[in-house]
């Protein structure tokens, strides 16, 4: 039972950083189109697709 709760914590904190990763690369992006930067730029800079930071205009 308690590796059970263990696995799970241990799961939900990795969720849980990994969203915390996309979130702050989408504000690095916004962040990055708000300076003028090309979207292929801003793709680089911020390591999403181009697909992603177009969404995000």
């Amino acid at each position: 039972m308690k590796q059970g709760r263990a696995e799970g914590r241990a799961e939900g904190m990795k969720q849980g950083r990994a969203e915390g990763r996309a979130e702050e690369k989408k504000a690095i992006a916004k962040n990055l189109l708000a300076m003028g930067l090309t979207i292929e730029q801003v793709a680089q800079g911020s390591g999403l697709p181009i697909e992603e930071v177009k969404g995000l205009q």
